[in-house]
């Protein structure tokens, strides 16, 4: 009987979401970072450093070609395909917890065209920002920090461009940013400003 319940639990374990997994000390988040690449993912290069770091002091994580790119290599157009990511592929970077406060990525691109993106996501469920690199490198900059319990916004209304006077039918999709479930919503409007 002991070891049926070890195993049912151990399964039980195995069947849970990745987030619920993390649990993070209190003033901590856990932190998964998704690099997409672009036809030629072996030029780029990138390290999340607390911000304000240069690149190469304090390299919390990096990813990419740490051999021929580095935090030097921008735009030298010199790096092969024998090292860094490949192309058009999305590498989920699971950094684990991470202290609330503000961070950088360190973006270095070795042709100077960019191509690198960034999708940062708190907890396994909160995705938060979204960079794309640009040119030689870039320097971008995200804050850690618990969700609000509850935080709404509307991202996208559907309407016909013109109705006839009378009752019409509006709809939407309202995004849940807040760390709780919502499961109804009351939406105000007014239309010329209520005139």
């Amino acid at each position: 009987m002991n070891a049926n319940l070890n195993t049912m639990i151990v399964i039980l374990i195995g069947a849970m979401p990745s987030g619920m997994l993390a649990q993070c000390p209190v003033g901590q988040m856990d932190l998964k970072i998704d690099v997409g690449t672009d036809n030629y993912g072996y030029e780029g290069y990138w390290q999340l450093i607390p911000a304000g770091n240069d690149c190469g002091v304090g390299i919390i994580w990096e990813g990419g070609n740490d051999m021929e790119v580095g935090c030097s290599g921008g735009g030298d157009q010199d790096a092969t395909t024998v090292f860094g990511y490949g192309d058009n592929i999305i590498v989920s970077e699971n950094i684990g917890c991470v202290d609330n406060g503000f961070y950088d990525i360190k973006y270095v691109d070795d042709w100077g065209d960019g191509g690198m993106s960034f999708s940062i996501i708190l907890d396994d469920i909160y995705p938060v920002y979204e960079f794309t690199g640009t040119d030689a490198g870039n320097t971008f900059n995200f804050e850690v920090v618990n969700p609000p319990a509850y935080d709404a916004g509307i991202t996208s209304i559907n309407i016909n461009p013109y109705n006839n006077p009378g009752n019409i039918i509006i709809s939407g999709t309202i995004y849940n940013y807040g760390a709780t479930v919502i499961n109804t919503v009351e939406a105000k409007y007014s239309i010329d400003g209520g005139a």
